[in-house]
């Protein structure tokens, strides 16, 4: 039964890692959020200043995550959920949350320490093909969901050496 575990927490970190896609996608970059909530503003804020690490967008995803915990606190009280159960559902999410906002905000930070790796170095040349095609590479840590979704901007990888 123990096998379960890791199967289950790739599951979930990949059902993230697209629904963080079609957050970026539908609700920054499109216009589906109602206009008082400012989605689309605080993102535009974040595509046209370069050293601006996008926290007015993570403050929706952070509001999300909240909700989210108080609707599983409400089915444990409902006695559809246990503790354990809770755990092992949100804490993958809300790591999987924390991994996209540290990335971004470093992508964001000039002489961050992870830019002496070549993997972020590529990932960040990625990030801002995003910046520059608003259309394409809507992923933070990961891009799987742009190859999936034919949004992803081979171009960059060519420039790779």
């Amino acid at each position: 039964m123990l096998y379960f575990y890791p199967i289950y927490f790739f599951i979930l970190i990949i059902l993230t890692e697209i629904a963080a896609y079609f957050w970026h996608y539908l609700g920054t970059h499109r216009d589906i959020i109602p206009s008082l909530f400012q989605v689309q503003k605080t993102h535009g804020i974040h595509h046209n200043t370069i050293d601006d690490q996008a926290h007015g967008d993570f403050f929706y995803v952070l509001t999300f995550l909240i909700l989210f915990l108080i609707s599983l606190i409400y089915l444990y009280y409902q006695n559809f959920l246990s503790l354990f159960q809770i755990s092992i559902i949100y804490i993958p999410v809300f790591l999987t949350f924390l991994w996209n906002w540290y990335i971004h905000s470093a992508y964001h930070i000039e002489n961050h320490w992870l830019n002496s790796y070549q993997w972020f170095q590529e990932d960040k040349r990625l990030h801002f093909q995003h910046h520059a095609n608003p259309e394409t590479n809507f992923g933070i840590a990961s891009h799987f969901s742009d190859v999936m979704f034919d949004t992803f901007d081979y171009g960059l990888l060519q420039n790779i050496a």
